[in-house]
């Protein structure tokens, strides 16, 4: 058959018709993707008690699509907002870290302490030599407390370490003690005010120490603090790490206007 031309009519095979001549029609089945695909149900999921993420979970997808192409398992990640670094936080019985607090890793390493004292006979001896923990819920690394002032230096070889009978922040009356404190990027103190003499040096990094009248001072490396009772407030506002250490010393109570200054502990804004 020439190129182009066409066979005779009489020559075409004609497909079968999809129904007799005469039958009646049936309606198009439904399709088999609308059965296998139920309604997807939405879930949605509060992460941590503070409300830290929101996560939509979409479940009863189609069992074959769901086999064939399994969607992977996500995990949810709390929001970055950084928990407050705690050079004085509240009274242990106010304290009250929990498990959706997200665990910070400081990159400076971990603090050594040396403590010194005297044999019965009058020898000079150290007592003890180790690393000490850090406090995860509060970044901070306890070193000495004194339940009395002035403090006492008894003698003998071993220590006693008053510090593990008072994990609270704030030296009781008649009482001092000695700490390591290290600062998140970003973080930020509870407004507050301690009744103590407080000894801080700054060792690594920049703080900003805020007073209640609106007063900013920035600290750097090598720079101390003499912190007198004040109502105040830190802020690690640099993208950097900052570790200080303070002497905490228990005062007597300020009194302004014949009413004694309270401690306080508020959120700062």
């Amino acid at each position: 058959m020439p190129l182009g031309s066409h066979p005779p009519s009489s020559t075409l095979r004609r497909a079968p018709p999809l129904w007799p001549l005469g039958a009646s029609r049936s309606p198009i089945p439904t399709s088999t993707c609308s059965t296998l695909r139920p309604r997807p149900r939405i879930q949605s999921v509060a992460l941590g008690e503070h409300g830290a993420g929101l996560v939509t979970i979409v479940s009863s997808l189609n069992p074959l699509v769901s086999a064939l192409h399994p969607i992977p398992t996500l995990t949810a990640k709390p929001s970055r907002q950084l928990p407050s670094a705690l050079p004085h936080p509240a009274p242990q019985s106010s304290f009250r870290p929990t498990m959706s607090t997200p665990a910070l890793q400081s990159p400076f390493p971990p603090v050594r302490r040396v403590v010194t004292g005297h044999t019965t006979s009058g020898k000079s001896v150290v007592v003890a030599d180790q690393v000490q923990p850090i406090r995860p819920e509060i970044l901070c690394f306890d070193l000495h407390y004194s339940g009395t002032l002035p403090p006492l230096n008894p003698v003998g070889e071993d220590f006693v370490d008053e510090i593990k009978d008072h994990p609270g922040v704030p030296p009781e009356p008649n009482a001092c003690s000695f700490r390591a404190w290290d600062f998140a990027p970003g973080s930020v103190t509870l407004v507050h005010r301690t009744i103590s003499m407080d000894y801080g040096v700054l060792l690594k990094g920049s703080i900003v120490l805020e007073l209640d009248d609106g007063k900013r001072v920035s600290l750097r490396e090598g720079d101390t603090v003499v912190q007198r009772g004040t109502l105040h407030t830190w802020r690690n506002e640099s993208a950097e790490w900052t570790r200080i250490m303070f002497m905490m010393i228990a005062a007597k109570p300020i009194e302004i206007g014949g009413s004694e200054l309270k401690e306080q502990f508020t959120p700062a804004e």
